[in-house]
């Protein structure tokens, strides 16, 4: 007579699009009913999971003892396991038997307070937000010739379909002008608006997600617009008889405002706008020979940085979300762009006539700033961005006509490059994906300009589009949290 018999079951399946999960096991001892024989040897244990209500429930915020950070959502799932024990009897038959029961669990995983700019019971409701009970392992164990010590392991997912996370414009020679949005691999391209005699660029997300502002240029002026995801409709929100141009633009951390620069009376100054109401306000009043322009707000929005020109100078400063309490942050600097950290740090890029491009970090608390290690590149610097998770910095770095994407980790101190182009190439743009773990980017290694991702870890490349544009400028949606 076999003792110690187990029997394991593996189920194996997973969801590319799994989004928020939890793990747990449950141990039970199942006593065989008085009508059936003894055990001898267990054939199998199957468990068949069925969700019977799933439901949005409202709990405190905070952080557990745990350390598990809790938003103030979780969706709270019943579920009724069928299970069923196929065992061999101890006659001399060798009979087989089965013993069915059902057992009902209820668990919860922490969700975000919106996702993807929407509330969890409206996508519950609408059964965009979609549960799924996996059992990942089922095993018995003969005890004695009554018992059964049974162990089941449940992996709960709640998942979502495929959404739109990228946008981007397209500039092309032919004079046709596009804004889209598409899934991240690009598979799903779908056209917001088109102009045939405007060129447009900069588009950013909204952080709530649900808008896409851009600039809009024609030879004489340009726009700063607005198009709305859900209502697929877009609206001018500055006046091009007061704004001659836009030259840049930021969202505010809630989505109800956009601080952009302009030219009004032949003077760059930075202004306030509300998106709702299109009233604005100008935030600077730059004076002769003085622009002030690419306001950026803070991660925790309550205060912007931008950059002023002065004589042969262009330097970081800073002012309250209101307008009020400037500060200059750097002084006899060239600062060609910058980007927020945290909250108290800006990390820039800037020319030294005898160093070359430099890169910076500063703290706004007590102007005290360092030189990143191990940047001496001699390479001309663009565009530098911070990654979603705050540990890595890219820049664009130029030299012999070629352009490549660089990543510099904040805590190793280590420099990459991660697309490693050798022969004549541009990059026009990129941006993070919201995991830090890929880089989006466009370029013309092609001719044309097309869309590409880059994995950090490896540098692997991949092409997503296969276009004639001239130019390209893509933004990555937020991650919402």
């Amino acid at each position: 007579m076999k003792k110690n018999n187990i029997i394991k079951q593996k189920y194996r399946n997973r969801h590319k699009h799994i989004k928020y999960f939890k793990q747990y096991s449950f141990e039970e001892t199942v006593t065989i009913p008085q009508q059936k024989p003894n055990i001898e040897d267990i054939v199998s244990v199957m468990v068949d999971p069925e969700i019977v209500s799933t439901r949005v429930i409202n709990t405190p915020k905070g952080k557990s003892y745990e350390g598990q950070s809790l938003t103030g959502k979780k969706i709270s799932i019943e579920i009724k396991l069928k299970q069923k024990i196929t065992y061999i009897s101890d006659k001399s038959t060798q009979s087989v038997h089965a013993i069915h029961n059902e057992t009902y669990h209820s668990t919860f995983i922490v969700i975000p307070n919106l996702i993807e700019g929407c509330s969890p019971e409206a996508l519950l409701k609408n059964k965009i937000l979609n549960p799924k009970v996996i059992i990942e392992d089922a095993q018995g164990q003969r005890l004695d010739e009554r018992h059964i010590f049974k162990n089941i392991t449940i992996f709960i997912e709640v998942c979502l379909p495929p959404s739109y996370l990228i946008c981007y414009t397209e500039n092309c020679d032919c004079n046709e002008n596009c804004l889209y949005i598409d899934y991240e691999n690009c598979e799903n391209k779908k056209d917001i608006i088109c102009f045939d005699n405007f060129k447009i660029s900069n588009p950013q997300w909204s952080p709530d997600g649900q808008k896409i502002a851009f600039i809009r240029y024609n030879k004489n002026c340009s726009t700063l617009c607005i198009s709305h995801i859900r209502s697929l409709t877009t609206e001018e929100v500055t006046d091009s008889h007061i704004f001659k141009y836009i030259t840049g633009f930021n969202w505010s951390s809630d989505s109800e405002n956009i601080v952009f620069t302009a030219y009004m009376k032949n003077k760059k100054d930075i202004f306030l706008l509300n998106v709702d109401s299109c009233e604005w306000r100008p935030l600077t009043f730059s004076q002769d020979n003085c622009d002030s322009f690419k306001a950026k707000y803070s991660l925790d929005g309550e205060k912007i940085a931008y950059l002023k020109y002065l004589g042969d100078y262009i330097n970081l400063f800073l002012m309250k979300k209101n307008g009020l309490g400037t500060k200059q942050l750097t002084r006899y600097k060239k600062v060609r762009d910058y980007d927020w950290v945290d909250e108290n740090e800006i990390i820039y890029i800037y020319y030294d006539i005898e160093k070359g491009y430099k890169i910076n970090i500063l703290n706004i608390l007590n102007y005290y700033e360092w030189e990143l290690p191990n940047t001496d590149l001699e390479l001309n610097l663009r565009k530098i961005k911070t990654s979603p998770d705050k540990r890595y910095v890219g820049f664009i770095a130029r030299a012999c006509d070629i352009d490549n994407i660089y990543i510099y980790n904040l805590d190793s101190y280590e420099l990459r490059n991660i697309t490693e182009y050798k022969h004549e190439v541009n990059i026009s743009d990129f941006d993070w994906k919201s995991d830090s773990e890929q880089i989006y980017f466009s370029c013309d290694e092609l001719g044309c300009y097309n869309l590409y991702s880059v994995y950090i870890c490896d540098g692997e490349i991949t092409q997503l589009s296969n276009s004639n544009a001239s130019n390209i400028n893509i933004s990555y949606r937020t991650k919402i949290i």
